[in-house]
């Protein structure tokens, strides 16, 4: 199944109007009508998404067309233990404290590590998918709000069948390919900004974690869960590659910022290291799919596929680049 972002558009009123937002949602979930899956998924992705975790406990399964008691064969324990990936899994959860509830007793908290790791394990059973660190953080996100083991094993094998399967092969190479997006996004975005990274050997390995967490990994300081759930029903809903045109809204929205740091790998990327809570992040979801819409993933992958070279070129041209600035070009402000 492709998912793919959805394109309607907003008015005003439809964003102010949160009653009749849930209303409407309630019907279409509602609905045995496979034509208001689409609409479904536009009211995930417009302002607000699914507003509420009792609401996305229905409507994730029903976007990703899960059958609500999908069940798969349990591994036993000693399937668990034998699995290659059992031990990477064990500490990869055991390092997640950020993620629980502050204020999560001790006791429960154990519980829940246990409950995830079983959750993760079942995921990956019997499948050809290699387990990369940072899996844990969306499998603990999808079940914190799911509340349901058997549903959340459904909702990521889904999601490992159409969003993740490129970040869990042997290699890193199709994730890397799909990180190179990100330059030519930020090129149409802000000419000037894109200047100024790719001589500074920072690559693209800043993104990877935005990638791969869906931001869950970088926001965590403080972070609401709302605001990660919030992206999970962006993401959820559109096409495999949005956290990349995400990224590229965000780092445009911090030009100004980056732009004042040294042309220097460590430093620029150290400052995106951690994404503030405080960022626009309703805007910035705005600006990722008006970016989508004005540049399909067809139309920036030959230049993507391109990127170290042209990285490459850029550093050798450094010094010789005209000083003067081009224009920012910020994306265009159609409403979806």
């Amino acid at each position: 199944m492709r998912i793919d972002v959805a394109t309607s558009r907003t008015t005003m009123s439809e964003e102010d109007d949160i009653p009749g937002k849930v209303r409407e949602i309630h019907a279409l979930l509602a609905s045995a009508n496979s034509a208001n899956t689409e609409r479904l998924r536009q009211m995930a992705v417009l302002p607000g998404g699914l507003l509420t975790n009792k609401i996305r406990q229905q409507a994730w399964p029903k976007i990703l067309d899960i059958t609500p008691f999908a069940k798969h064969d349990e591994p036993t324990e000693e399937d668990m233990k034998e699995h290659r990936d059992a031990r990477v899994v064990d500490l990869d959860v055991e390092r997640l404290l950020k993620r629980y509830p502050p204020d999560l007793d001790a006791e429960v908290r154990d519980e829940m590590q246990d409950v995830l790791k079983r959750v993760i394990m079942r995921t990956l059973h019997g499948t050809d998918y290699h387990y990369y660190k940072g899996f844990r953080d969306i499998a603990i996100t999808v079940h914190l709000v799911l509340r349901d083991g058997n549903l959340t094993v459904a909702v990521l094998r889904k999601l490992c069948q159409t969003h993740f399967r490129v970040f869990m092969t042997p290699t890193l190479l199709d994730t890397v390919t799909m990180l190179q997006f990100i330059y030519p996004l930020i090129r149409r975005c802000n000419p000037h900004l894109h200047d100024f990274l790719t001589p500074s050997d920072i690559g693209t390995m800043f993104a990877l974690p935005w990638l791969i967490t869906w931001y869950s990994h970088n926001i965590q300081e403080n972070v609401p869960l709302t605001l990660v759930v919030r992206l999970c029903d962006l993401f959820i809903a559109s096409d495999p590659h949005m956290p990349i045109y995400l990224g590229a809204a965000i780092v445009n929205s911090l030009s100004h910022r980056i732009l004042s740091l040294p042309e220097d790998q460590a430093e620029v990327h150290g400052f995106l290291n951690y994404l503030p809570t405080t960022l626009s992040w309703e805007t910035l979801i705005k600006d990722a799919r008006d970016l989508y819409l004005q540049f399909p993933p067809a139309t920036i992958a030959p230049e993507a596929e391109r990127v170290p070279q042209l990285q490459e070129e850029a550093r050798e041209n450094k010094f010789t680049r005209p000083t003067k600035k081009p224009p920012v070009i910020a994306p265009q402000h159609d409403r979806l």
